[in-house]
């Protein structure tokens, strides 16, 4: 009889305590990594950087039905960010069937995903959680990436709408986590030291020596400039293509040879081939560029120079009006193609340890 009821206290015990731990584990739940070296968890930098994102993220990837790979591999980065971030939303997209939101957004490679994080969003070609961490840093804008623009001389504008001016650029840039500031030299005469980049956009007025002076020294301090610029210009910066050892080309590119394509006007200059430069990655379809300016760099510099653009050799610098015959004068200072370095007013350069 005691034999009994000790069975059938235990038995009751035993399935009190089975209905507890079906009970909690309903409620609570938890995870160990232990791989080596806790490769399936997140690092704790990637953990800090999920605390500051208030907002939703979305993940869009882009994979083939056939790419179970990189199907998988993505879905368990993703999963990792999950456990700390629940309101991440991951999304399969075969790229085959949607062309135009492929092209609208960037999409070259199989696998790459796009990040979106409120009113921002970036893509990466080749997800890991660095570069993932990295972008979502990015993208909340705490990293203070400030691109500052010079107005106050007819400069292009990155934040207008008019169609001289660059506000689509401007807004690509803002969707990539960059913080847009206009700045006139003339009325606060200083760069803010968290500048990033500086960009001068084809001013219509001459800068004055103070201003170029201020440019001067903010590039001496290791800032960093994106200069652009128009065929013929008289934007007064000759001091700072001076600064750069650059000379820019008198009259404006032109490929006559285009009207066999169908292009009656010739200062629409052929691309086909691009230098080798991580501003080319994704670059693989032949270009246009209207009415572009050639550049050449000093042999001997402290600055050392890469092309970025390069119009092919048939092309070359035409110093007279666009119209009628248009030939290249041997006998003149237009430059042929060959020795015309850079088309389109774009050129990176970085200083010599030398210098």
């Amino acid at each position: 009889m005691l034999s009994r009821l000790q069975n059938l206290v235990f038995i009751v015990l035993f399935l009190t305590v089975i209905g507890l731990l079906s009970w909690f584990s309903e409620r609570h739940s938890a995870e160990f990594d232990l791989t080596w070296g806790k490769r399936n968890s997140l690092t704790e930098a990637s953990v800090n950087a999920l605390q500051v994102l208030d907002k939703p993220i979305t993940v869009t990837a882009f994979v083939r039905e056939d790419s179970k790979a990189i199907h998988d591999l993505i879905e368990d980065l993703v999963e990792r960010y999950q456990q700390h971030k629940p309101d991440i939303k991951l999304k399969f997209i075969n790229p085959d069937l949607v062309p135009q939101l492929v092209r609208e957004h960037g999409i070259t490679v199989d696998g790459q995903i796009l990040v979106q994080y409120g009113n921002r969003q970036e893509s990466i070609q080749n997800p890991s959680e660095q570069s993932l961490t990295q972008l979502l840093v990015k993208l909340a804008g705490t990293d203070n990436s400030y691109v500052a623009f010079l107005t106050g001389h007819g400069e292009r504008d990155l934040l207008g709408v008019a169609n001289h001016d660059l506000g689509k650029f401007g807004e690509q840039m803002e969707r990539r986590g960059f913080i847009l500031q206009a700045i006139n030299l003339l009325k606060n005469p200083t760069i803010p030291a968290n500048t990033r980049i500086l960009v001068i956009s084809s001013p219509k007025v001459a800068y004055l020596e103070g201003e170029e002076q201020l440019i001067e020294q903010y590039l001496d301090n290791g800032g960093n400039v994106l200069w652009l610029t128009e065929p013929n210009s008289n934007d007064g910066l000759s001091a700072l293509a001076a600064y750069f050892d650059i000379q820019r080309l008198p009259g404006q590119v032109v490929d006559a040879t285009t009207q066999l394509f169908g292009i009656d006007d010739p200062t629409f200059a052929l691309a086909v081939d691009y230098p080798q430069h991580a501003i080319n990655e994704q670059l693989h379809t032949q270009t246009l560029f209207p009415q572009a300016s050639g550049l050449i760099s000093a042999e001997e510099s402290s600055w050392s120079s890469a092309a970025i653009l390069q119009t092919l050799q048939r092309s070359w610098t035409e110093l007279n009006d666009i119209e009628g015959d248009v030939r290249f004068d041997e006998n003149t200072q237009e430059r042929p193609g060959s020795n015309v370095d850079v088309a389109d007013n774009e050129k990176t350069f970085s200083r010599s340890l030398a210098g």
